[in-house]
């Protein structure tokens, strides 16, 4: 109990409801992504939420603001992610790279590609790639390649992927060339003139 008398959950208690209320609205469809999911501690890869913020499974948590005070970096929202991780289906083995990083998402995905698999996560802010290294250090996540710089140059020699999960702002789609035959490429589109 807290010492206002209100029952204070723990991170567990609260990613299991976030893992199940995502399973509910059909946003986890496969046991092995209801279990990724659960797996990575969210609330460490957001210290400047409260752990509850961490866990609403239909928000975004921002964790940079440009000097007007929007949002220059976020972790995406669990229902996001996790449609993006079942539309790639995402599996043991496979080789993937995420454009835009946060450290979140790479740990969710190196659950699921397993030891056997790639995990490749680049962004363009060095204060984005410094945190995420440090959260997935942090986390046990050292399998995790993170790399400075726009996704169509900083990985080469990387690939090929066989997914390429786009979780930044997108206006075109020059990725194709790295991914591998048959690969999947799954990611929001800004069509805002």
């Amino acid at each position: 109990m807290t010492t206002d008398g209100v029952r204070a959950e723990s991170p567990e208690s609260l990613r299991a409801a976030m893992v199940g209320r995502l399973r509910e609205q059909g946003h986890i469809r496969r046991d092995e992504v209801a279990a990724a999911f659960a797996a990575v501690p969210r609330e460490r890869f957001c210290p400047e939420a409260s752990v509850a913020a961490a866990y609403s499974a239909r928000d975004t948590v921002r964790t940079k603001a440009d000097e007007s005070g929007r949002r220059a970096s976020s972790l995406s929202a669990p229902w996001r992610q996790a449609d993006l991780i079942e539309s790639a289906r995402i599996g043991p083995g496979m080789r993937v790279l995420e454009i835009g990083s946060g450290g979140y998402s790479a740990a969710v995905l190196a659950e699921l590609v397993g030891p056997a698999g790639t995990v490749v996560t680049v962004d363009i802010d060095p204060w984005v790639t410094e945190r995420t290294s440090r959260f997935l250090a942090d986390t046990g996540y050292t399998e995790v390649r993170v790399l400075l710089g726009d996704a169509e140059h900083a990985v080469a020699g990387h690939g090929p992927f066989d997914a390429i999960l786009v979780t930044a702002g997108a206006w075109d789609v020059p990725w194709t060339g790295l991914l591998a035959e048959g690969g999947r490429l799954v990611g929001p589109l800004d069509h805002t003139p």
